[in-house]
């Protein structure tokens, strides 16, 4: 190979290394009601209490790959189209059925897209489960999130 040609290589593939390096350091982020709902693996969102049935809760289409807890918060796995605009996903729920042990709460998951690209996108978000340490302590809350078959079961020990 000429040095021309080596040098050429050498510079494609510094070029495409940044380009990639920059894209894997963007973090996403939505403004949803003057709160920042920051999509990485270091911040749990809220989860937002309502009294909207999880019915009339109206989202955009995405896929939910997985849910684990990850410590105090919930981490979903989600699929969606896109890849180049503005998306979040909100956590609802209405109330925590006490009634049986262990507890359980319904989560309705709301994704909106304000992203015309057609990239399939996999990405992880995390929500605070702190709102329901109460429940957790005293014999735990099944999580089921509406649309997805598993649940999880977050227990806390007793103090």
């Amino acid at each position: 190979m000429n040095v021309f040609l080596k040098l050429s290589v050498i510079a494609i593939v510094l070029l495409g290394s940044g380009l990639i390096e920059s894209c894997l350091s963007h973090s996403k982020s939505a403004v949803i009601n003057e709160t920042v709902l920051l999509k990485t693996n270091e911040i749990c969102n809220p989860v937002l209490k309502t009294n909207k049935l999880p019915d009339s809760i109206k989202s955009d289409f995405f896929e939910i790959e997985s849910m684990i807890l990850d410590g105090h918060c919930l981490k979903l796995g989600i699929s969606y189209g896109g890849g180049c605009g503005e998306t979040s996903l909100q956590l609802f729920y209405e109330n925590i059925d006490a009634s049986t042990m262990p507890a359980n709460v319904f989560l309705s998951p709301k994704f909106t897209d304000h992203d015309p690209c057609r990239a399939i996108v996999h990405d992880s978000v995390l929500f605070d489960l702190s709102e329901f340490q109460g429940v957790a302590r005293s014999g735990g809350v099944i999580i089921h999130l509406v649309g997805y078959k598993e649940k999880v079961v977050f227990a806390l020990p007793l103090h």
